[in-house]
């Protein structure tokens, strides 16, 4: 539900092209960039795949936080 009353600001909405044609639409309430010129093409790429050498162990919350362990690198 978009935000009302006092202190209501517009949601800024940029539509980044993929490398199909199609359509990425991203809607910013705050914090958008003032020139979204910096994304160009960013979609537009062919796709990379890299593995970041990080396992976490069965069991072991990905989401982070003081409640759980770092993960274990490899």
């Amino acid at each position: 539900m978009p935000m009302q009353g006092d202190g209501r600001h517009a949601d800024r909405v940029f539509e980044l092209p993929d490398a199909g044609g199609h359509k990425i639409r991203l809607a910013f309430d705050s914090g958008a960039v003032d020139d979204m010129r910096q994304l160009d093409g960013v979609l537009a790429t062919d796709r990379v795949e890299v593995w970041s050498g990080v396992t976490i162990p069965n069991g072991v919350s990905f989401a982070g936080g003081r409640c759980c362990p770092p993960p274990v690198r490899r």
